[in-house]
């Protein structure tokens, strides 16, 4: 049998200990979502991705386990460039599903198989929307700078915009991680919501204590954008 990611045996579980059955899809030939769910018979596909080890990632965390403090110098963008690129194969994947099934909502789930806060949220903002700047006026009379607006790069480096990926509904970041109080391993969903989706992800359809649904605020001049809970 060949080897199944960990990413898909873990989303099997989570699945599964919420009594959602994830029924897996045949490729047939074609390109496909791994999953299909239903919620209140809402059809939903899923395809799971996860981020594998680098050589840096290996010997950081090698340097962790041995008892060692360990330090790195990342550039925010190189490692959302890492999901970012998870994200485009599986857009191109659930596009192509999409030609017979325009209407389904689409989630893409991301795993950090590194464990290297690939899937952090500054992470998961950069890969979807881009790094962030401050646009800043210089007066030609010698007086500081002032600061214009903050927000994200107009550089082409966002996967997701008004006329991108829109059929994507959302992006999920699978956790595991162990419970505090109880010291019991527990699995999470933490949903990154598509604010340009064309079949939305309606947060009631899959919500519990270790699931949580976010989404950017709105854009206001001179202000960052940030997530905040989805709450309807």
């Amino acid at each position: 049998m060949q080897h199944r990611p960990k990413s898909e045996r873990l989303f099997e579980e989570f699945c599964k200990s919420r009594s959602v059955e994830p029924v897996a899809l045949k490729c047939n030939g074609k390109k496909q979502p791994d999953y299909e769910l239903f919620f209140d018979g809402q059809k939903v596909v899923f395809e799971i991705k996860q981020v594998e080890a680098n050589a840096a990632d290996r010997r950081y965390n090698a340097t962790l386990k041995s008892g060692k403090m360990a330090a790195q110098t990342r550039d925010p963008d190189a490692v959302a460039e890492r999901v970012r690129n998870l994200i485009e194969r599986a857009a191109d994947q659930i596009k192509s599903y999409h030609r017979e099934n325009a209407d389904i909502p689409a989630v893409v789930v991301v795993y950090d198989n590194a464990n290297n806060s690939y899937t952090d949220i500054y992470a998961i903002q950069t890969a979807m929307h881009g790094w962030e700047q401050v646009t800043l006026s210089v007066p030609s009379n010698g007086q500081p700078p002032t600061v214009v607006d903050r927000g994200f790069g107009r550089r082409n480096n966002k996967t997701f915009r008004p006329d991108k990926n829109t059929h994507i509904s959302a992006v999920a970041t699978l956790h595991e991680f162990w419970d505090m109080a109880t010291k019991e391993r527990q699995l999470g969903l933490r949903f990154y919501h598509n604010c340009y989706a064309t079949n939305p992800f309606n947060r009631a359809w899959w919500d519990d204590k270790n699931i949580s649904h976010l989404i950017l605020t709105d854009k206001v001049e001179g202000e960052f954008q940030n997530w905040k809970p989805l709450t309807s």
